[in-house]
């Protein structure tokens, strides 16, 4: 994979989970966390035994271990986004989100000494810019997510240099059905219709089978800091979405935030236009 066609499947990316977190509270508010994030994982785990069989046969200890540390933080990830979804708009959410991008360079350097290039560190500033623009105040549950996003981005950088991004993927998810049952009701709510599991499927299959494989063979050719400053592109789709639909009045200053974003995502992909080798 190129790293120019990995930038653009992770845009792709950034609108994919834009739409999941415009849609998880309408299933959250039928199922419970619980159910929604263990009926999540576990389709993603099935998905990606069953389409993956040959390579698992292969899965090494060292691959288990990576990709329960990586299950473990994505499942509180998810736990808590759906905590934070219940109390805030997907816009305030995803903008929350994005503040990751503050820390993913500090983390890169402190944990695995991985410097960020001067290109990454400008770029991050204007993103920074734009997204207090957009103007949303963190609460405890919120820097606890962005606090993960950031490291599941950075472990995941370092992990998938010497791991089959499929061994790390099948290993997530497992940890993170595991880790489900625990946070899920004995009682299985009744009256869930069918538009809540449509979104339990799309975001099982879409947004985590599909989702976690491209986020993680892309980290092998795109720097943890680019990964951070594309997905702040996910409140400009949701501002997007809904300006369109008349469901959110973008104001100006938010405009302004969203055009800061995307320069700064532009810069970055300019500043690091060359193709990175095939893997």
């Amino acid at each position: 994979m190129t790293e120019n066609r990995a930038t653009l499947l992770l845009i792709l990316l950034a609108f994919v989970w834009s739409i999941s977190l415009m849609m998880i509270p309408r299933a959250v508010s039928q199922m419970g966390t619980g159910l929604f994030l263990m009926s999540r994982f576990l389709i993603a785990y099935l998905l990606v035994s069953i389409i993956y069989r040959r390579q698992i046969r292969s899965i090494k200890f060292k691959d288990i271990s990576r990709g329960a540390i990586l299950g473990f933080l994505v499942f509180l990830l998810y736990l808590f986004q759906s905590v934070s979804l219940s109390k805030a708009s997907s816009f305030e959410e995803a903008t929350l989100l994005s503040i990751s991008i503050v820390l993913i360079p500090f983390l890169s350097v402190f944990i695995f000494k991985a410097k960020p290039s001067k290109v990454e560190v400008i770029a991050t500033i204007v993103c920074i810019v734009g997204l207090c623009l957009l103007g949303s105040i963190p609460d405890v549950i919120s820097l606890l997510s962005i606090l993960l996003i950031a490291l599941h981005i950075v472990f995941t950088a370092h992990f998938v240099k010497e791991s089959n991004p499929v061994h790390l993927v099948v290993a997530q998810t497992a940890v993170g059905t595991i880790c489900s049952m625990f946070v899920c009701n004995k009682d299985i709510p009744t009256g869930v219709d069918l538009i809540s599991w449509g979104i339990v499927f799309y975001t099982a299959i879409i947004a985590t089978t599909w989702g976690l494989l491209t986020q993680t063979r892309a980290q092998r050719v795109v720097s943890p800091v680019k990964i951070g400053l594309i997905l702040t592109l996910q409140p400009c789709f949701i501002g997007l979405i809904c300006m369109s639909f008349g469901l959110y009045q973008v104001s100006s200053v938010e405009v302004i935030g969203i055009g800061l974003i995307l320069g700064g995502l532009v810069a970055i992909c300019k500043g690091r236009g060359k193709n990175a080798q095939e893997v």
